[in-house]
């Protein structure tokens, strides 16, 4: 979600997350969601009068892999309504809702600076009804030098979309190869060879925060001593009892953390703290989560992106 990394509904798991991240190459943003999906193609570069075959216009139907889609209850999956290649504010690709799905994508035009997307490379149109997942970024190279973004008209409600869009930038920005070393992984045990590898800096999924990257530096001052309690919860295998644990590790620390979301792994803490920063709202109650929220001041970079978008919105 995000994992993919997503927005949708809380619920994720960092090693499911992560490798939901990997398998459907795509991340989320807070009502957010993700099972284990099959890996989906990954597309190279392509010529700027070509589109890679997979990513040619007229991909519908359910997404590839999904066996329960988002859901966490395996109820739901996710309809894939169009794909499109995106080259700069361009969208290339035929399809019958195109101006609706235009109409989504200048949301993010008008919003994020260009140099700030450049690394999207496809928009995926899809859906799993409202109040399911609302977006989530993928990796679609293994170098991490191209994502996918995923959103769903069926939440794109205008109040709604910039968060959207802003917590799934926060996932860009701290995920891509110059904040990661690119490591993708597509199961279990080559996740935790590739996590112990990488400790004691952060493995995201998608490989290992570099050293003095923003990941590697908000994990190291927020979650080092929360991680083997989250690990520990991450290994659980029922649903329930998982989210029974998540939810009690919520409220256990709920004073460090914007909201629940951001208490299911640092990828999704970092993510919505940084919507926070950039959108404003009410300040965080608890003395951490402010200083997470105040984190990003210390990048005159993030400053200077955080005034273009307020200054778009």
């Amino acid at each position: 979600m995000s994992p993919v990394r997503c927005h949708g509904r809380r619920g994720w798991s960092l090693l499911t997350t992560v490798l939901a991240i990997v398998l459907v190459a795509a991340a989320c943003h807070p009502t957010i969601t993700i099972n284990d999906r099959d890996e989906s193609p990954r597309v190279e570069e392509a010529p700027d009068d070509q589109a890679p075959e997979d990513e040619l216009p007229g991909d519908e139907g359910p997404l590839p892999g999904d066996d329960g889609g988002f859901d966490e209850d395996g109820e739901t999956a996710p309809e894939r309504l169009a794909t499109y290649e995106v080259r700069g504010d361009q969208l290339v690709g035929d399809h019958a809702d195109r101006a609706a799905h235009e109409a989504l994508w200048s949301v993010v035009t008008d919003l994020v600076p260009q140099a700030a997307r450049a690394e999207i490379r496809r928009l995926v149109v899809s859906t799993d009804g409202p109040d399911g997942v609302s977006g989530a970024v993928a990796p679609i190279s293994d170098d991490l030098r191209q994502w996918e973004l995923e959103l769903d008209p069926a939440d794109a409600d205008p109040e709604q979309l910039p968060e959207i869009i802003v917590h799934e930038l926060g996932h860009l920005l701290t995920l891509n190869v110059e904040q990661v070393e690119p490591e993708l992984v597509e199961d279990e045990a080559r996740f935790e060879a590739a996590e112990a590898r990488c400790r004691p800096r952060f493995f995201t999924g998608e490989g290992c925060s570099r050293p003095g990257s923003y990941l590697d530096a908000f994990v190291s001052e927020f979650w080092s001593d929360l991680l083997p309690e989250l690990r520990e919860i991450e290994a659980i295998e029922d649903d329930d009892q998982y989210y029974e644990h998540l939810d009690a590790f919520y409220e256990e620390h709920r004073d460090r953390v914007v909201n629940d979301y951001a208490a299911t792994n640092p990828g999704e803490d970092i993510a919505e703290s940084w919507a926070v920063w950039v959108l404003g709202g009410a300040a965080p109650e608890g003395e951490v989560a402010a200083a997470k929220v105040g984190f990003f001041e210390r990048y005159p970079e993030l400053v200077e992106l955080r005034d273009e978008i307020r200054s778009r919105s």
